[in-house]
């Protein structure tokens, strides 16, 4: 079955579930209220990622946000990891 998986050519449309873009720009002064985000799912893990940058370099980030919901089950059906797919996009 491990061959099977290696030969077979998966899309990443074959393993997501859900696809969905937002305008959500990125406002200093939000920031300086700890609301990094208007989905407020992203506003737990955010804070960490702004870190990684200094101020006018998160001015310069893409105001549209693309999620991507992957299916656990095709995953496990596919035998993929969440690194191999981050790697490849």
């Amino acid at each position: 079955m491990e061959v099977l998986h290696q030969l077979e050519f998966t899309r990443l449309r074959d393993v997501t579930t859900l696809s969905e873009i937002y305008y959500d720009p990125i406002s200093m002064d939000l920031i300086e209220k700890e609301k990094f985000s208007i989905i407020v799912a992203d506003n737990k893990f955010l804070p960490d990622h702004m870190m990684m940058y200094d101020e006018s370099k998160i001015e310069m980030l893409s105001p549209w946000v693309l999620r991507i919901l992957i299916s656990k089950h095709e995953l496990h059906e596919k035998n993929l990891e969440l690194r191999k797919i981050k790697r490849r996009i």
